[in-house]
Parts: structure tokens; C-alpha cells; sequence
């Protein structure tokens, strides 16, 4: 009978040990599900904010660009009022010629 207790209490002691080693399992495994969840939701705010920004500077880039076709189409205009005043005489020098800079594809006024 008295190696049935012992038996009894070992078996008892190990399923504890067990228990206790499972729940410390569970418990890093839910901590390390957590900490990838909230490095998963910083990385998608960063990401958003990067859309964002990226969305703005597009934005601008799209505003510039337009702001230049404008220019040209001025600066073209001009050249055509020059270039027709030249042919009546009414200008007294020549209208600006509109090129593009090979390098860059700016346009160049000359």
C-alpha cells in the first residue's frame, strides 16, 4: 500500500510538472501572438501612411506637371503672337524659341 502512494504521489507531482510546463507554453505562445499582431498593425500604419505621403507627393507631382504644360502652352502662344506680329511688322525683335534641354527634357526659351 505504501508504494502505491508514493506511485500515486510521483504520478500526481509529473501530471502537475506537465500541466504547469503546458500552461507556460501557452502562455509564450499567446504572448508571442500578440507581440506579431501588434507588429503586424504598426507595420500596416506604416504602410498607410507611406500610401498616404505617396498619394500627396503624387498629388503635387501631378499639380507641378500641369503647371508646366500651362507654361509651354503660354510660352508657345506667345511665341505664335511674336512670330505672327514679326511678320507684320508690329514686333520689334524676334519672338522666343521653345526647345527642350536633351538632358533633362526641360523645356529651354531662347
Amino acid at each position: 500500500k505504501n508504494l502505491k502512494d508514493v506511485d500515486g504521489t510521483l504520478v500526481s507531482l509529473l501530471l502537475e510538472e506537465v500541466e504547469q510546463g503546458v500552461t507556460e507554453a501557452l502562455e509564450l505562445v499567446a504572448s508571442r501572438c500578440r507581440a506579431w499582431q501588434e507588429t503586424r498593425r504598426a507595420l500596416e500604419g506604416d504602410v498607410a501612411k507611406g500610401e498616404k505621403r505617396a498619394r500627396q507627393y503624387q498629388e503635387k507631382l501631378d499639380a507641378k506637371q500641369k503647371e508646366v504644360v500651362n507654361l509651354l502652352e503660354a510660352l508657345k502662344t506667345a511665341e505664335q503672337k511674336g512670330s505672327n506680329s514679326a511678320d507684320t511688322g508690329n514686333s520689334k525683335g524676334r519672338a522666343p524659341h521653345i526647345s527642350t534641354n536633351g538632358s533633362a527634357g526641360l523645356p529651354v526659351v531662347s
